[in-house]
């Protein structure tokens, strides 16, 4: 694969980091723990005893407090796509749409799960496609499921994973709080429980930008069980910025294609997925892959309003199955659509 030696490696960096935020407060700056504060105190301060000798009054210390989870955060902002709502039409909620998600994921009672990050907070961009279909409507998945039948009813937009509160025919939300307990497999077949308990508070807010509801971007697979290079349309596509300054990018086409990758050690994301349905190739066009067996990069070339534009590279080392291609996002073709 040409584009293979263009990439780094970033498996190895994020296991790293990973373990280290299990064992270290995961909210503090690494470069300036409390810890580390603390040892550099001491080293250049003089001691208590020093000071009373010398008749001076040591005051209490504050208590160290954790940095804002949010601090390293990049945030989309659906204001960047408001102007846009002006020139769609408001007879129907067929067409192109933008969201930006505020997830915030709080865990707690974490058993035998040191990866699991207590606090995950993310911004997500969503462009997905709203089709009518009959008497209702079908909406784009990113999940491997294409199209899901949609009904309005009621002011709500519901599919078989989703239901959306339709505002108007050119905004709709979703605000929820949910609450589960998570079980993970045991790592190497052995016999003990490893789960953690997860509040998760989702905030989203969704525009129309356009009439359209062609394709909002396209995929590409190069595979090295085969010559064949496979190219999809895209109708969904999600970004997630995450608050360790890490990414996520999730795709989804008409017939089934989904893509996952993401620079995260999370237990309900894998590092890497890719499942190609029309592949004919010897691999069968998937890989579903943690990190353990999977070395995988991706960067972006292009990050703009309305249009997004990566590469990347996945390997399963399980099979030595290797992919790469490009991956793009571009809506500002719907947008200028009459």
């Amino acid at each position: 694969m040409s584009n293979l030696k263009k990439f780094t490696t970033i498996a190895a960096a994020v296991a790293f980091a990973t373990a280290a935020s299990a064992n270290d407060n995961l909210f503090v700056d690494p470069s300036l723990s409390p810890e580390v504060a603390s040892e550099l105190f001491d080293f250049i301060a003089p001691t208590a005893d020093q000071e009373a000798a010398q008749g001076v009054q040591t005051p209490a210390s504050p208590a160290p407090t954790k940095a804002d989870p949010r601090q390293y955060l990049e945030t989309f902002n659906i204001g960047d796509y408001d102007a846009l709502t002006a020139n769609v039409s408001n007879k129907s909620i067929a067409g192109t749409w933008v969201a930006v998600w505020d997830i915030d994921k709080e865990r707690s009672n974490i058993k035998s799960a040191p990866l699991v990050s207590p606090r995950l907070i993310s911004s997500r961009l969503e462009m997905v496609v709203v089709r009518a279909k009959g008497e209702g409507y079908e909406v784009a998945n990113c999940h491997g499921e294409g199209f899901e039948a949609a009904k309005l009813n009621n002011g709500k937009l519901t599919t078989a994973s989703r239901s959306l509160n339709v505002l108007s025919n050119r905004g709709m939300a979703y605000n929820d709080v949910v609450s589960k307990k998570v079980n993970l497999t045991p790592m190497y077949g052995m016999d003990y429980e490893r789960s953690y308990e997860e509040k998760a508070t989702y905030k989203v807010h969704y525009i129309k930008v356009s009439d359209a509801t062609g394709p909002i971007g396209s995929f590409t697979q190069n595979w090295n069980t085969s010559t064949e290079s496979v190219s999809k349309d895209v109708y969904c596509g999600m970004i997630d910025n995450l608050n360790d300054g890490l990414k996520r990018i999730r795709l989804g086409s008409d017939d089934g294609m989904q893509f996952v990758t993401s620079q995260s050690i999370d237990p309900e994301v894998p590092t890497a997925l890719i499942s190609e349905p029309t592949f004919k190739g010897e691999g069968k066009g998937h890989i579903n892959t943690d990190i353990e067996l999977c070395e995988a990069s991706f960067y972006f070339d292009t990050q703009e309003t309305g249009k997004q534009v990566f590469n990347y590279y996945v390997v399963d080392m399980g099979k030595g199955t290797m992919v790469d291609g490009t991956g793009t996002l571009d809506i500002t073709a719907a947008i200028s659509a009459k």
